[in-house]
Protein backbone atom coordinates (compact mmCIF):
# COMPACT_ATOMS: atom_id res chain seq x y z
CA UNK A 1 0.00 0.00 0.00
CA UNK A 2 3.11 2.30 0.99
CA UNK A 3 4.60 1.46 -1.98
CA UNK A 4 1.01 2.72 -4.37
CA UNK A 5 0.91 5.68 -2.67
CA UNK A 6 4.51 6.47 -3.62
CA UNK A 7 3.93 6.38 -7.14
CA UNK A 8 1.26 8.53 -6.66
CA UNK A 9 2.60 11.25 -4.68
CA UNK A 10 5.96 11.71 -7.06
CA UNK A 11 4.09 12.54 -10.86
CA UNK A 12 2.38 14.85 -8.41
CA UNK A 13 5.75 16.78 -6.79
CA UNK A 14 6.59 16.68 -10.51
CA UNK A 15 3.67 18.12 -12.13
CA UNK A 16 3.85 21.28 -9.29
CA UNK A 17 7.37 21.68 -9.59
CA UNK A 18 6.95 21.95 -13.63
CA UNK A 19 3.79 24.56 -12.55
CA UNK A 20 5.96 26.23 -10.24
CA UNK A 21 8.99 26.70 -12.90
CA UNK A 22 6.93 27.53 -15.52
CA UNK A 23 5.36 30.28 -13.36
CA UNK A 24 8.32 31.66 -12.71
CA UNK A 25 9.46 31.91 -16.10
CA UNK A 26 6.55 33.65 -17.20
CA UNK A 27 7.00 36.10 -14.38
CA UNK A 28 10.27 36.93 -15.15
CA UNK A 29 9.15 37.72 -18.93
CA UNK A 30 6.38 40.15 -17.47
CA UNK A 31 8.86 41.98 -14.79
CA UNK A 32 11.79 41.77 -18.15
CA UNK A 33 8.89 43.45 -20.90
CA UNK A 34 7.84 45.60 -18.11
CA UNK A 35 11.23 47.17 -17.04
CA UNK A 36 12.10 47.15 -20.67
CA UNK A 37 8.74 49.17 -21.19
CA UNK A 38 9.71 51.63 -18.26
CA UNK A 39 12.84 52.46 -19.18
CA UNK A 40 11.96 52.89 -22.72
CA UNK A 41 9.38 55.56 -21.42
CA UNK A 42 12.15 57.02 -19.18
CA UNK A 43 14.48 57.53 -22.05
CA UNK A 44 11.40 59.18 -24.32
CA UNK A 45 10.58 61.43 -21.18
CA UNK A 46 14.24 62.54 -20.68
CA UNK A 47 14.57 63.19 -24.49
CA UNK A 48 11.59 65.66 -23.94
CA UNK A 49 13.00 67.50 -20.76
CA UNK A 50 15.68 68.23 -23.53
CA UNK A 51 13.68 69.36 -26.01
CA UNK A 52 11.57 71.51 -23.35
CA UNK A 53 14.91 73.15 -22.27
CA UNK A 54 15.21 74.48 -25.57
CA UNK A 55 12.33 76.46 -25.40
CA UNK A 56 13.06 78.12 -21.84
CA UNK A 57 13.92 81.74 -21.10
CA UNK A 58 14.75 83.99 -17.89
CA UNK A 59 11.74 85.00 -16.37
CA UNK A 60 11.40 88.64 -15.28
CA UNK A 61 9.20 90.33 -12.66
CA UNK A 62 7.79 93.78 -14.56
CA UNK A 63 7.57 96.93 -12.95
CA UNK A 64 10.06 97.56 -9.68
CA UNK A 65 9.24 100.85 -8.57
CA UNK A 66 6.09 101.45 -6.93
CA UNK A 67 5.18 104.82 -5.56
CA UNK A 68 1.09 104.94 -5.24
CA UNK A 69 0.08 102.57 -2.53
CA UNK A 70 -2.99 101.14 -0.69
CA UNK A 71 -2.15 101.00 2.17
CA UNK A 72 1.35 101.59 4.35
CA UNK A 73 1.94 99.71 7.13
CA UNK A 74 4.48 100.68 10.15
CA UNK A 75 5.83 97.73 11.84
CA UNK A 76 7.46 99.47 14.65
CA UNK A 77 4.07 101.10 15.70
CA UNK A 78 1.79 98.40 14.49
CA UNK A 79 -0.60 100.92 12.66
CA UNK A 80 -1.74 100.99 9.03
CA UNK A 81 -3.39 103.70 6.56
CA UNK A 82 -5.93 102.70 3.60
CA UNK A 83 -7.35 99.28 3.03
CA UNK A 84 -6.99 95.79 2.48
CA UNK A 85 -5.26 95.23 5.53
CA UNK A 86 -5.65 94.21 9.05
CA UNK A 87 -3.91 94.11 12.60
CA UNK A 88 -4.52 92.06 15.16
CA UNK A 89 -2.30 91.90 17.90
CA UNK A 90 1.59 91.10 16.38
CA UNK A 91 -0.28 89.66 13.00
CA UNK A 92 -0.30 92.14 9.86
CA UNK A 93 -2.92 90.00 7.42
CA UNK A 94 -3.21 91.58 3.68
CA UNK A 95 -6.87 90.27 2.85
CA UNK A 96 -7.22 91.89 -0.50
CA UNK A 97 -4.73 92.42 -4.20
CA UNK A 98 -3.12 95.62 -4.04
CA UNK A 99 0.09 97.75 -3.61
CA UNK A 100 1.39 97.95 0.21
CA UNK A 101 3.95 100.14 1.75
CA UNK A 102 6.00 98.41 4.65
CA UNK A 103 8.74 99.73 7.26
CA UNK A 104 9.88 98.82 10.55
CA UNK A 105 10.90 96.50 12.92
CA UNK A 106 8.48 93.47 14.39
CA UNK A 107 10.55 91.92 16.96
CA UNK A 108 8.27 89.00 17.29
CA UNK A 109 5.25 88.84 14.41
CA UNK A 110 4.56 87.69 11.49
CA UNK A 111 2.47 89.02 7.73
CA UNK A 112 0.07 87.17 6.40
CA UNK A 113 -1.08 87.43 2.50
CA UNK A 114 -4.45 85.57 2.24
CA UNK A 115 -6.04 87.65 -1.07
CA UNK A 116 -6.96 84.17 -3.09
CA UNK A 117 -6.97 85.00 -7.18
CA UNK A 118 -5.31 88.48 -6.20
CA UNK A 119 -1.83 89.77 -7.08
CA UNK A 120 -0.09 91.38 -4.00
CA UNK A 121 2.78 93.75 -3.88
CA UNK A 122 4.70 93.91 -0.78
CA UNK A 123 7.30 97.24 -0.89
CA UNK A 124 9.49 96.62 1.47
CA UNK A 125 11.81 99.88 2.59
CA UNK A 126 13.75 99.20 5.72
CA UNK A 127 11.73 95.95 7.25
CA UNK A 128 12.98 93.65 10.04
CA UNK A 129 10.93 91.64 11.32
CA UNK A 130 11.44 88.50 13.89
CA UNK A 131 8.67 85.54 14.28
CA UNK A 132 10.16 83.28 17.44
CA UNK A 133 6.71 80.54 16.79
CA UNK A 134 6.74 80.47 12.47
CA UNK A 135 7.13 82.19 9.23
CA UNK A 136 7.53 85.76 9.60
CA UNK A 137 5.92 85.90 5.77
CA UNK A 138 3.62 83.20 5.35
CA UNK A 139 1.62 83.51 1.55
CA UNK A 140 -1.19 81.20 1.83
CA UNK A 141 -3.10 82.02 -0.88
CA UNK A 142 -2.78 84.43 -3.97
CA UNK A 143 -2.51 84.60 -7.75
CA UNK A 144 0.93 86.40 -7.65
CA UNK A 145 3.35 88.11 -5.20
CA UNK A 146 5.67 90.56 -5.63
CA UNK A 147 8.71 91.24 -2.91
CA UNK A 148 9.97 94.70 -4.09
CA UNK A 149 12.76 96.09 -1.99
CA UNK A 150 13.25 99.85 -2.05
CA UNK A 151 16.56 101.08 -3.12
CA UNK A 152 19.00 101.46 -0.74
CA UNK A 153 17.14 99.38 1.90
CA UNK A 154 17.86 96.74 4.12
CA UNK A 155 15.09 93.75 4.97
CA UNK A 156 15.89 91.26 7.30
CA UNK A 157 13.57 88.34 8.01
CA UNK A 158 14.38 86.06 10.97
CA UNK A 159 12.65 82.77 12.50
CA UNK A 160 12.87 80.50 15.28
CA UNK A 161 14.63 77.54 15.33
CA UNK A 162 11.34 75.78 16.27
CA UNK A 163 7.31 76.07 14.90
CA UNK A 164 4.39 76.11 17.21
CA UNK A 165 2.04 77.48 14.46
CA UNK A 166 1.07 75.70 11.30
CA UNK A 167 -1.58 76.94 8.96
CA UNK A 168 -1.99 73.35 6.90
CA UNK A 169 -0.13 70.51 7.33
CA UNK A 170 3.35 71.19 8.42
CA UNK A 171 3.17 73.80 6.51
CA UNK A 172 5.19 76.64 6.29
CA UNK A 173 8.56 75.21 6.32
CA UNK A 174 10.46 78.31 5.68
CA UNK A 175 11.12 81.69 6.72
CA UNK A 176 9.67 83.59 3.65
CA UNK A 177 7.35 81.10 2.65
CA UNK A 178 4.88 81.38 -0.79
CA UNK A 179 1.78 79.22 -1.83
CA UNK A 180 1.72 81.59 -5.02
CA UNK A 181 4.02 82.53 -7.31
CA UNK A 182 6.77 84.47 -6.08
CA UNK A 183 8.76 87.28 -7.22
CA UNK A 184 11.51 89.57 -5.64
CA UNK A 185 12.84 92.44 -7.27
CA UNK A 186 14.26 95.84 -6.58
CA UNK A 187 17.30 97.04 -6.33
CA UNK A 188 17.56 96.54 -1.88
CA UNK A 189 18.85 93.81 -0.32
CA UNK A 190 16.73 90.91 1.50
CA UNK A 191 18.74 89.35 4.17
CA UNK A 192 16.46 86.17 5.41
CA UNK A 193 17.88 83.83 8.19
CA UNK A 194 16.20 80.46 8.13
CA UNK A 195 16.65 79.02 11.92
CA UNK A 196 14.00 76.50 11.08
CA UNK A 197 14.36 74.68 8.13
CA UNK A 198 14.33 76.08 4.50
CA UNK A 199 14.80 80.51 4.11
CA UNK A 200 13.25 81.10 0.88
CA UNK A 201 10.27 78.81 -0.51
CA UNK A 202 7.91 78.97 -3.10
CA UNK A 203 5.28 76.28 -3.53
CA UNK A 204 5.07 77.80 -7.17
CA UNK A 205 7.30 79.74 -9.40
CA UNK A 206 10.19 81.40 -8.08
CA UNK A 207 11.70 84.44 -9.56
CA UNK A 208 14.27 86.42 -8.45
CA UNK A 209 15.63 89.91 -10.61
CA UNK A 210 17.72 92.91 -10.15
CA UNK A 211 18.15 92.54 -6.28
CA UNK A 212 20.59 91.29 -3.19
CA UNK A 213 19.89 88.39 -1.55
CA UNK A 214 21.79 87.14 1.16
CA UNK A 215 20.62 84.15 3.08
CA UNK A 216 21.44 81.48 5.94
CA UNK A 217 19.20 78.30 6.51
CA UNK A 218 18.90 74.97 8.85
CA UNK A 219 17.78 73.04 5.35
CA UNK A 220 17.99 74.36 1.94
CA UNK A 221 18.25 78.11 1.23
CA UNK A 222 16.05 78.97 -2.00
CA UNK A 223 13.29 76.57 -3.45
CA UNK A 224 10.79 77.06 -5.90
CA UNK A 225 8.55 73.95 -7.13
CA UNK A 226 7.55 74.94 -10.66
CA UNK A 227 11.32 76.64 -11.04
CA UNK A 228 13.57 79.03 -10.12
CA UNK A 229 14.51 82.08 -12.74
CA UNK A 230 17.57 84.14 -11.68
CA UNK A 231 18.25 87.19 -13.67
CA UNK A 232 20.68 90.34 -12.91
CA UNK A 233 20.91 89.46 -9.19
CA UNK A 234 23.44 89.12 -6.89
CA UNK A 235 22.54 86.16 -4.22
CA UNK A 236 25.08 84.46 -1.21
CA UNK A 237 23.44 81.54 -0.11
CA UNK A 238 24.99 79.84 3.55
CA UNK A 239 22.86 76.40 3.46
CA UNK A 240 23.31 73.36 5.72
CA UNK A 241 20.85 71.53 2.96
CA UNK A 242 20.82 72.62 -0.90
CA UNK A 243 21.96 75.89 -1.76
CA UNK A 244 19.03 76.75 -4.63
CA UNK A 245 16.77 74.35 -5.70
CA UNK A 246 13.76 73.59 -7.90
CA UNK A 247 11.46 70.35 -6.88
CA UNK A 248 9.09 69.82 -9.37
CA UNK A 249 9.12 66.59 -10.53
CA UNK A 250 5.93 65.06 -12.22
CA UNK A 251 5.98 67.68 -15.10
CA UNK A 252 9.33 67.99 -17.56
CA UNK A 253 8.02 71.35 -18.37
CA UNK A 254 8.62 72.23 -15.07
CA UNK A 255 10.94 71.50 -11.90
CA UNK A 256 14.06 73.34 -13.43
CA UNK A 257 16.69 76.36 -12.66
CA UNK A 258 17.64 79.44 -14.78
CA UNK A 259 20.64 81.77 -14.15
CA UNK A 260 21.55 84.79 -16.27
CA UNK A 261 23.85 87.72 -15.86
CA UNK A 262 24.15 87.38 -11.70
CA UNK A 263 26.45 86.55 -9.37
CA UNK A 264 25.91 84.08 -7.12
CA UNK A 265 28.02 82.19 -4.09
CA UNK A 266 26.71 79.27 -2.48
CA UNK A 267 28.13 77.04 0.86
CA UNK A 268 26.00 74.31 1.03
CA UNK A 269 26.01 70.86 3.17
CA UNK A 270 24.20 69.33 0.31
CA UNK A 271 24.07 70.07 -3.62
CA UNK A 272 25.01 73.57 -4.58
CA UNK A 273 22.62 74.31 -7.23
CA UNK A 274 19.34 71.03 -7.82
CA UNK A 275 16.93 70.79 -10.15
CA UNK A 276 14.15 68.14 -10.72
CA UNK A 277 14.94 68.35 -14.29
CA UNK A 278 17.22 70.46 -16.15
CA UNK A 279 19.26 73.19 -15.22
CA UNK A 280 20.30 76.22 -17.51
CA UNK A 281 23.21 78.60 -17.07
CA UNK A 282 23.47 81.37 -19.60
CA UNK A 283 25.96 83.50 -18.25
CA UNK A 284 27.34 84.93 -14.90
CA UNK A 285 29.48 84.35 -12.23
CA UNK A 286 28.20 81.24 -9.70
CA UNK A 287 31.02 80.31 -6.93
CA UNK A 288 30.39 77.44 -5.31
CA UNK A 289 32.79 77.07 -2.03
CA UNK A 290 31.32 74.14 -0.48
CA UNK A 291 28.85 71.64 -1.27
CA UNK A 292 28.27 67.01 -1.39
CA UNK A 293 27.82 67.54 -5.10
CA UNK A 294 28.19 70.73 -6.88
CA UNK A 295 25.48 71.26 -9.74
CA UNK A 296 22.98 68.58 -10.29
CA UNK A 297 19.70 67.41 -12.71
CA UNK A 298 18.67 65.20 -15.46
CA UNK A 299 20.10 67.44 -17.83
CA UNK A 300 22.21 70.66 -16.95
CA UNK A 301 23.38 73.11 -20.39
CA UNK A 302 26.07 75.79 -19.54
CA UNK A 303 26.07 78.51 -22.32
CA UNK A 304 28.14 80.75 -20.67
CA UNK A 305 29.42 82.22 -17.28
CA UNK A 306 32.28 81.92 -14.98
CA UNK A 307 31.56 78.88 -12.93
CA UNK A 308 34.01 77.13 -9.70
CA UNK A 309 32.52 74.61 -8.46
CA UNK A 310 34.44 72.60 -4.67
CA UNK A 311 32.28 69.11 -4.06
CA UNK A 312 32.83 66.65 -1.52
CA UNK A 313 31.35 64.28 -3.96
CA UNK A 314 31.00 64.57 -7.53
CA UNK A 315 31.56 68.55 -9.21
CA UNK A 316 28.56 68.46 -11.71
CA UNK A 317 26.71 65.53 -12.03
CA UNK A 318 24.02 64.25 -14.31
CA UNK A 319 21.31 62.36 -11.81
CA UNK A 320 19.87 59.22 -12.10
CA UNK A 321 20.85 55.28 -13.53
CA UNK A 322 23.93 53.85 -11.34
CA UNK A 323 24.65 56.94 -9.67
CA UNK A 324 26.89 55.82 -6.83
CA UNK A 325 26.79 59.24 -5.26
CA UNK A 326 23.55 58.34 -4.31
CA UNK A 327 23.46 54.91 -3.76
CA UNK A 328 26.32 55.43 -0.95
CA UNK A 329 25.53 58.67 -0.02
CA UNK A 330 22.09 59.59 0.06
CA UNK A 331 20.18 56.96 -0.83
CA UNK A 332 17.04 57.90 -3.25
CA UNK A 333 18.21 61.46 -3.72
CA UNK A 334 18.54 60.07 -7.14
CA UNK A 335 16.67 57.68 -9.61
CA UNK A 336 18.62 55.09 -10.02
CA UNK A 337 16.79 52.09 -10.82
CA UNK A 338 16.37 52.35 -14.93
CA UNK A 339 19.77 51.87 -17.53
CA UNK A 340 17.78 53.97 -20.80
CA UNK A 341 20.03 57.16 -19.80
CA UNK A 342 20.82 57.38 -23.54
CA UNK A 343 19.26 61.30 -23.40
CA UNK A 344 20.68 62.54 -19.43
CA UNK A 345 23.50 65.05 -20.94
CA UNK A 346 25.80 67.28 -19.52
CA UNK A 347 25.69 69.93 -22.68
CA UNK A 348 28.61 72.65 -22.42
CA UNK A 349 28.51 75.17 -25.00
CA UNK A 350 30.47 77.91 -23.38
CA UNK A 351 31.87 79.56 -20.44
CA UNK A 352 34.91 79.28 -18.24
CA UNK A 353 34.09 76.28 -15.46
CA UNK A 354 36.51 75.11 -12.98
CA UNK A 355 35.87 71.94 -10.78
CA UNK A 356 37.58 70.21 -8.06
CA UNK A 357 35.54 67.01 -6.84
CA UNK A 358 36.56 64.86 -3.82
CA UNK A 359 34.21 62.23 -5.93
CA UNK A 360 33.60 62.25 -10.01
CA UNK A 361 34.58 65.89 -11.70
CA UNK A 362 32.12 65.45 -14.47
CA UNK A 363 29.60 62.52 -14.09
CA UNK A 364 26.64 61.67 -16.35
CA UNK A 365 24.92 59.03 -15.84
CA UNK A 366 24.52 59.38 -19.67
CA UNK A 367 26.23 61.48 -21.77
CA UNK A 368 28.32 64.40 -22.10
CA UNK A 369 28.55 67.14 -25.00
CA UNK A 370 31.25 69.38 -25.33
CA UNK A 371 31.22 72.27 -28.06
CA UNK A 372 32.92 75.22 -26.59
CA UNK A 373 33.89 77.05 -23.44
CA UNK A 374 37.04 76.79 -21.13
CA UNK A 375 37.39 73.83 -18.73
CA UNK A 376 39.20 72.46 -15.95
CA UNK A 377 38.85 69.41 -14.02
CA UNK A 378 40.87 68.62 -10.91
CA UNK A 379 39.29 64.97 -10.08
CA UNK A 380 39.61 62.87 -7.06
CA UNK A 381 43.05 61.50 -5.70
CA UNK A 382 40.81 58.62 -5.00
CA UNK A 383 41.55 56.40 -7.30
CA UNK A 384 37.87 54.97 -7.33
CA UNK A 385 36.87 58.18 -8.80
CA UNK A 386 37.56 59.77 -11.90
CA UNK A 387 37.75 63.23 -13.39
CA UNK A 388 35.46 61.90 -16.04
CA UNK A 389 32.84 59.61 -15.63
CA UNK A 390 30.12 58.62 -18.20
CA UNK A 391 28.20 55.87 -19.19
CA UNK A 392 27.56 56.40 -23.17
CA UNK A 393 29.91 58.76 -24.54
CA UNK A 394 31.57 62.08 -24.30
CA UNK A 395 32.01 64.11 -27.39
CA UNK A 396 34.25 67.27 -27.80
CA UNK A 397 33.87 69.38 -30.92
CA UNK A 398 35.11 72.55 -29.77
CA UNK A 399 36.53 74.41 -26.89
CA UNK A 400 39.62 73.44 -24.43
CA UNK A 401 39.52 70.30 -21.83
CA UNK A 402 42.13 69.66 -19.17
CA UNK A 403 41.33 66.98 -16.79
CA UNK A 404 43.60 65.47 -14.31
CA UNK A 405 43.21 63.38 -11.29
CA UNK A 406 43.66 59.87 -9.75
CA UNK A 407 43.90 56.97 -12.93
CA UNK A 408 42.16 54.00 -11.09
CA UNK A 409 38.83 54.38 -13.23
CA UNK A 410 40.41 57.07 -15.70
CA UNK A 411 38.23 58.05 -18.55
CA UNK A 412 39.06 59.87 -21.58
CA UNK A 413 36.84 61.49 -24.41
CA UNK A 414 35.10 59.57 -26.79
CA UNK A 415 36.82 58.57 -30.37
CA UNK A 416 33.54 59.92 -31.67
CA UNK A 417 34.87 63.35 -30.95
CA UNK A 418 35.77 65.59 -33.74
CA UNK A 419 38.29 67.44 -31.63
CA UNK A 420 41.71 66.00 -30.93
CA UNK A 421 42.13 64.86 -27.39
CA UNK A 422 45.88 63.75 -25.41
CA UNK A 423 46.40 61.83 -22.48
CA UNK A 424 49.10 61.13 -20.14
CA UNK A 425 50.16 59.15 -17.40
CA UNK A 426 52.20 60.99 -15.00
CA UNK A 427 51.90 61.61 -11.43
CA UNK A 428 52.64 64.59 -9.22
CA UNK A 429 51.82 66.87 -6.85
CA UNK A 430 49.64 69.95 -5.93
CA UNK A 431 51.76 73.10 -6.91
CA UNK A 432 53.16 71.42 -10.22
CA UNK A 433 52.43 74.08 -13.19
CA UNK A 434 51.39 71.74 -16.20
CA UNK A 435 51.75 72.63 -20.02
CA UNK A 436 51.32 71.15 -22.52
CA UNK A 437 53.69 72.16 -26.15
CA UNK A 438 53.79 71.22 -29.54
CA UNK A 439 57.32 70.32 -31.17
CA UNK A 440 57.93 74.12 -31.91
CA UNK A 441 57.96 74.74 -28.15
CA UNK A 442 54.43 76.67 -28.76
CA UNK A 443 51.96 76.23 -25.65
CA UNK A 444 48.76 74.73 -26.34
CA UNK A 445 47.59 74.90 -22.77
CA UNK A 446 48.45 74.90 -19.08
CA UNK A 447 47.08 74.82 -15.97
CA UNK A 448 48.32 74.43 -12.00
CA UNK A 449 47.68 71.53 -10.32
CA UNK A 450 45.56 71.77 -7.31
CA UNK A 451 45.76 67.85 -5.83
CA UNK A 452 48.66 65.40 -6.58
CA UNK A 453 47.31 63.24 -9.66
CA UNK A 454 48.39 60.42 -11.59
CA UNK A 455 46.95 60.82 -15.41
CA UNK A 456 46.06 64.00 -17.41
CA UNK A 457 43.90 64.51 -20.39
CA UNK A 458 44.12 67.69 -22.80
CA UNK A 459 41.48 68.67 -25.81
CA UNK A 460 42.23 71.23 -27.60
CA UNK A 461 40.91 72.68 -31.00
CA UNK A 462 44.77 73.45 -31.41
CA UNK A 463 46.13 69.75 -31.86
CA UNK A 464 46.87 68.39 -34.85
CA UNK A 465 46.92 64.45 -35.95
CA UNK A 466 50.54 63.87 -36.74
CA UNK A 467 52.17 66.22 -34.92
CA UNK A 468 54.32 65.41 -31.62
CA UNK A 469 53.34 67.23 -28.46
CA UNK A 470 54.99 67.35 -25.20
CA UNK A 471 53.85 67.92 -21.50
CA UNK A 472 56.32 69.87 -19.52
CA UNK A 473 55.79 69.54 -15.42
CA UNK A 474 57.46 72.59 -13.64
CA UNK A 475 59.37 73.32 -16.68
CA UNK A 476 60.61 70.40 -17.52
CA UNK A 477 59.50 67.50 -20.21
CA UNK A 478 57.92 64.75 -18.73
CA UNK A 479 56.38 63.14 -21.40
CA UNK A 480 55.93 63.11 -25.13
CA UNK A 481 53.39 61.57 -27.94
CA UNK A 482 52.23 61.75 -31.44
CA UNK A 483 48.79 62.18 -32.22
CA UNK A 484 47.63 59.52 -33.81
CA UNK A 485 44.08 58.83 -33.29
CA UNK A 486 41.15 61.16 -31.98
CA UNK A 487 42.09 59.65 -28.87
CA UNK A 488 45.81 59.30 -27.77
CA UNK A 489 47.00 57.91 -24.73
CA UNK A 490 49.72 56.66 -23.40
CA UNK A 491 48.13 55.41 -19.71
CA UNK A 492 47.74 51.76 -19.53
CA UNK A 493 45.26 49.92 -18.58
CA UNK A 494 42.73 53.02 -18.84
CA UNK A 495 39.00 52.69 -19.22
CA UNK A 496 38.90 55.35 -21.93
CA UNK A 497 37.29 56.57 -25.40
CA UNK A 498 38.83 53.69 -27.00
CA UNK A 499 35.85 51.48 -26.01
CA UNK A 500 33.25 52.02 -28.35
CA UNK A 501 30.43 54.48 -27.23
CA UNK A 502 33.21 55.58 -24.91
CA UNK A 503 34.06 52.64 -23.00
CA UNK A 504 32.27 51.15 -19.71
CA UNK A 505 32.76 51.90 -16.17
CA UNK A 506 32.17 50.06 -13.11
CA UNK A 507 30.98 51.66 -10.10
Amino acid sequence: MESEDKKIVIPILIIIILAVALGLIIKIGVIDKNKSNSEEASSTEEAEIIEESKNVSVQTTGETSYTDFDSKIDLSKMTSSGSGVSINGSTVKISSGGVYYFTGTLSDGKIEVEAKGEEVILVLDGVDITCKTTSPLNIIKAETVIINLVDGSENVFTDGSEYSEFTEDDEPDGTIFSKADLYINGSGTLKVNGNYEDAIVSKDSLVIEGTNIEVSSADDGIRGKDFVSIKDAKITVNSDGDGIKSTNDTDKTLGYVIVEDSEITINAGSDGIEAATFIKINSGTINIKDSYEGIEATYIEINGGDITIEAKDDGINISGGNDSSAINGRPGENDYSNSANSDRKLMITGGKIYVSSQGDGLDSNGSIEMTGGYVVVAGSVNGGNGALDYDQSFNITGGTLIAYGANGMWQNPSNSSSQYSICFGVTGKSGDKLVLKDSNGNEIASTEATKAYGAIVISSSDLKQGETYSLFVNGSESSSQTLTSIVTSNLSGEMNGGMPGGGMQTR
